[in-house]
Parts: structure tokens; sequence; C-alpha cells
């Protein structure tokens, strides 16, 4: 979107749909969250800052496909100059079948298929018999020994394709360069529907960790007081979801596989000493409270139990 209004070339076909996949993913999670209740004033007022552009995305959607690719019908000169060059290649492809069943032809060529060379319809002759099939030679083998050779009674025909071909290319740039520009006009709302809908998609994965990790929501004082009851380490809980067996599968976390923690400070103490034999889980202790304090200042639930 940034290079939309940039300058150079236009927007790529595949860029385009992704364009289009943004306005209908803010169209639609808008809607969604319009709809909430009053219980969810935030999410709805996320939905209410999301713009929609359908206009932008229906024109996209009636000129790109899903591949990337100008349609055919994104205009009517593209139509036309498409079908023509479909009738040219079929023409030019019976031509040169045609040939190759000639008993004039068929003995002089390295192997019975057309084929393509720098863009044009050939056969591959026997070097040896270049004289035997008139046409013009666009190519040889790395041997020298064949001869990609363009027969002269396909020859007009594959101008006529080449000539259609440059004219196709020509309005494809057009229909690029026109919905670039469309783009552009609609940089600002588009840059804004991405970071409103990533900030949604922050917000849900925050949820979705905190459901399976059995979070709770900290409790933030304005002191110096820490409390942790039955506190875990959110990674050692996503180890445990790793299938040995199946690596590709994902298991639910085993809350029994990781001992949980108790720490208090702050209140009546300030010094908190941890001593123990070495792989007795001093690290880890000190590593869940410091992670568990990033998460709470970050916005997220904890995986700890509610005071």
């Amino acid at each position: 979107m940034r290079g939309a209004a940039a300058g150079g070339g236009p927007l790529e076909g595949p860029v385009l749909w992704q364009i289009a996949a943004l306005c209908e993913a803010a169209q639609n999670v808008g809607a969604a969250l319009r709809r909430l209740g009053e219980n969810w004033p935030a999410l709805r007022e996320l939905g209410g800052r999301l713009p929609a552009c359908p206009d932008l995305k229906e024109g996209i959607r009636g000129a790109v496909d899903a591949g990337g690719k100008v349609r055919d019908d994104a205009t009517p000169r593209l139509a036309e100059l498409r079908g023509r060059m479909r009738k040219l290649r079929r023409r030019i492809e019976d031509s040169l079948v045609s040939l190759t069943h000639n008993p004039d032809v068929s003995p002089h060529l390295q192997y019975p298929n057309p084929s393509m060379h720098h863009d044009r319809y050939v056969l591959a002759v026997n070097a040896y018999h270049k004289n035997s099939v008139p046409g013009i030679v666009h190519g040889t083998s790395d041997s020298g020994a064949t001869l990609y050779i363009e027969p002269m009674q396909t020859f007009e025909l594959g101008n006529q394709l080449s000539e259609a071909e440059g004219r196709e290319e020509e309005e494809v740039h057009a229909v690029l360069w026109d919905l670039t520009r469309r783009v552009a006009h609609e940089r600002d709302a588009l840059l804004r529907a991405q970071g409103v809908l990533a900030q949604i998609d922050l917000t849900m994965a925050k949820a979705r960790m905190a459901e399976r990790y059995r979070m709770c929501r900290p409790q933030v004082n304005r002191g110096r007081a820490l409390a942790l009851s039955g506190a875990r380490h959110p990674i050692l809980l996503q180890l445990t979801e790793q299938d040995k067996e199946e690596p590709l599968r994902v298991n639910e976390p085993d809350f029994e596989a990781v001992v949980p923690v108790d720490v208090h400070l702050g209140d009546d103490f300030r010094v908190l000493v941890v001593t123990g034999p070495n792989t007795g889980g001093k690290t880890v202790t000190l590593k869940t409270i410091g992670v568990l304090c990033l998460m709470a200042r970050a916005g997220m639930f904890v995986p700890a139990e509610a005071a």
C-alpha cells in the first residue's frame, strides 16, 4: 500500500488481491464487533474504527482473480484481445500439427511435437535438413544439431499473435495502474484498517492463550508487593503440548507436569533469598516471576491462580 503512493510501477495482481482480502476482513470483522452487546465496549469501539472500503474491494475482485491474474472480463477490450489470442493460438497449433503429419516435413523433425522458442511457435528440425522446412530460424540447441524453425505458413499468424499479446500487455498494465491509483486514494484508510485488525488479532491471541493455559487477570498494586499463587512458566506449559512421536500434533497442556510456584514479597519483608541444589528450580522460579510481571505490564492474563 505504501508502494502505491511512492511512484514506480503499478501494484502486482497478487498484492491487489491481498488488499481486497484486507478490505473484506475489515468489513466482516467490523460488522461482527459492532453487533456485540454493551458488555464489550472496547471491542465494539475497535469495530467502529474499522474502515471497510467496499468499492475498492469490489473493484479489485472484479478485475483480478484469486491467483493475482487480471481477469479476461476486467475490460471489454481485454476480453476481445484475449479471445483473439486464443483463436490465433488454435490456428497456429492446428497448422503446426498438420505439418508434423505431412510426409514431406515429418522425416526432417527431431521430435514430432511443436514447441515454443522465444515466445514463437516452432518445429524442431534436424540441422542437416534445414532447407527442407522453409521458415524463420529462432534458435539452435546447445549441440547445434537442432534448429527451431517457425514455418512460413504460420509466420504471419505468429506476427498477429505477437501484436495482440503486446496490446494485451498494455491493457493489463492500464488495469493495474487504475487499481493502483484507487489503492493510493484509500491508502490512509487501508493502513488504519491494517493497524486495527492487527490490534484485534493480538487481543484474540491473548484471549485464546489465557483460556488454554487457565490464566487469571492480574491485580496490579501501586506499591512494591508481589504475590503469586500457583504460578507456572508459560513456555514450560507450551512444551508439554508437544507430541514427541508426532511433532505436528499439539496436545492439551499438562498442568500436572509443571510444578507451580508460590511467591510472596514486599509487604512485611523486602528481601527474598532463593536457595537450593542444582536443578532445584531456582532459575525457573526467578524467570517465572519475571515473565509474569512482563505479561501483566503487557496487558495479558497470567498463568497463576486468582487471589
